[in-house]
């Protein structure tokens, strides 16, 4: 057990990933825990991380490992009395072996007065020691409140009329959400989220150009990070695209799903049925919170880690022992497809064994959404990706998509067909839409060719009429049809 959480208060160090790394370190302010979070990531600190390690780890080993030791090092740490949470996961990533490899360089580098603490998402994260469970229930109000809070700004910044008007929302809101936190979140966060709509619902925004939405899925540290990522989401705004971020709620469901399944499995029904009524609490808590900013969100709801298993079950089995994060990117992927998005970005470190399993299914996904654009971004600690030179492509693409699959309004009437004043408009024909689809004949069109044809023939049936021009229209555009289809084969080679 970590001394820490055992009557010695250690201060709690807790890498700086995203929003949701101060909501941690408030949750164990309040339960009399000392913590702080780590300065953010620099050059410095993940060259040095990656100096220390072997140099197969991934870009998140390289990051919070450098960051702690360069913290570590300096004179502002006392490391006599400092701890490092390092989250730890089951099955095949490397994430489980983090805390180990931590532990290890911080022996050889004279830290070892220096604990770790690695709660595993074996059991959902719930072994943080004494009183662990009201640590972590803590925690999740302040993860669903910052998930919130991220979706609410991807929603509003690319349409602000007032530049850097959304991020001071979205600092202010930060501040107030872990200030209720650490008072103890229940009612007080709740009161912070409704004034968190009010300022979103004052903010003045310009709606009228449309943009492609741009999903982002993959490996949960590089897709939060805005310094591993190289600002994506903002990168994207800037080339014309709006985000949503596959959210830190959904790898907490995603715990439970796997505790309550791995339990099934063993036949421990104890923990099977503790796994199901903590993910019923969970989504208790986050309609709660949720409630007051419902009405400004395009996902009313975090969808359940179940939903998303299904989603991917046509692409990727689960395999016992051996679940991965990329069954929650593909599940998401899919799930933002359905929403109608126009794009998919993959996010990874490099050589993230999920990142590279989803990128490896996602022409099968493709294929099954009308060849939605999708672009696989890897990121190791050197930086280069070409990231801006891929983007423009991208997103090129996605606004093709968009247009191309996007409902079209109806034709307006031409001047010819506008009826005379103070006669009423004549009902629109069936299947009219202006591009010679059944409707009413035209002079010149497939139809009135068809009804001079079988003019001499006596009384033709409609039904019949309508048939022969239906034929007529699919024969026509066959070849046409064929041609879009080459196309969409070529498409992802458009991308450099």
């Amino acid at each position: 057990m970590n001394r820490a959480m055992d009557g010695c208060f250690k201060t709690i160090h807790i890498p700086r990933m995203c929003d949701a790394s101060h909501v941690l370190a408030a949750a164990f302010r309040h339960h009399g825990i000392p913590s702080e979070v780590l300065p953010e990531t620099t050059p410095e600190s993940v060259a040095l991380g990656q100096e220390l390690c072997g140099g197969r780890e991934c870009l998140p080993c390289f990051a919070t490992v450098g960051d702690f030791i360069h913290h570590a090092r300096s004179r502002k740490c006392d490391r006599h009395h400092a701890a490092l949470l390092m989250l730890g996961s089951s099955g095949p990533c490397r994430l489980g072996q983090y805390a180990v490899l931590a532990r290890r360089l911080l022996d050889e580098h004279r830290l070892e007065e220096v604990d770790i603490l690695s709660p595993s998402s074996i059991d959902s994260y719930k072994s943080f020691g004494p009183g662990s469970g009201r640590v972590r229930w803590l925690c999740w109000q302040g993860v669903v409140a910052t998930d919130l809070l991220q979706q609410l700004v991807l929603g509003h910044r690319p349409y602000e009329a007032i530049a850097g008007s959304t991020d001071a929302i979205h600092a202010e809101g930060l501040r107030q959400i872990t200030t209720a936190v650490e008072s103890g979140g229940g009612a007080r966060l709740v009161r912070v989220m409704g004034g968190i709509a009010s300022r979103f619902e004052s903010l003045a925004i310009d709606r009228t150009q449309a943009r492609p939405r741009i999903g982002i899925v993959g490996e949960i540290y590089v897709r939060q990070n805005a310094f591993a990522n190289q600002g994506l989401a903002r990168q994207v705004e800037q080339a014309g695209g709006e985000v949503a971020l596959a959210t830190n709620m959904e790898w907490m469901y995603y715990t439970n799903l796997d505790m309550a399944q791995r339990s099934h499995r063993t036949g421990n029904w104890v923990a099977a049925l503790q796994a199901r009524i903590l993910d019923l609490g969970q989504r208790f808590a986050e309609h709660r919170i949720t409630r007051p900013v419902r009405h400004l969100l395009r996902f009313r709801r975090e969808s359940p880690a179940l939903e998303l298993q299904r989603a991917a079950a046509p692409y990727l089995t689960p395999v016992v022992g051996c679940d991965t994060e990329a069954l929650l990117t593909l599940g998401k992927a899919v799930t933002f497809a359905r929403e109608g998005f126009s794009g998919i970005l993959n996010v990874m470190p490099f050589s993230c064994m999920p990142g590279v399993i989803a990128a490896g299914i996602a022409p099968r996904i493709r294929a099954d959404f009308d060849n939605i654009p999708w672009l696989d971004v890897s990121y190791d600690s050197l930086g280069g990706t070409n990231l801006r030179t891929r983007l423009e492509p991208f997103l090129h693409q996605a606004r093709q998509f968009q247009l191309r699959t996007r409902p079209r309004p109806p034709e307006p009437l031409r001047a010819a067909e506008t009826p005379p004043a103070g006669e009423a408009p004549a009902a629109p024909p069936a299947h009219a839409d202006g591009e010679g689809r059944p409707g009413a004949a035209r002079p010149g069109s497939n139809k009135a060719v068809l009804e001079r044809k079988l003019a001499g023939r006596g009384n033709v049936d409609a039904a019949l009429l309508d048939a022969l021009e239906r034929y007529r229209y699919f024969r026509d555009n066959a070849q046409k049809q064929r041609l879009e289809t080459d196309i969409k084969k070529l498409a992802p080679y458009e991308l450099i």
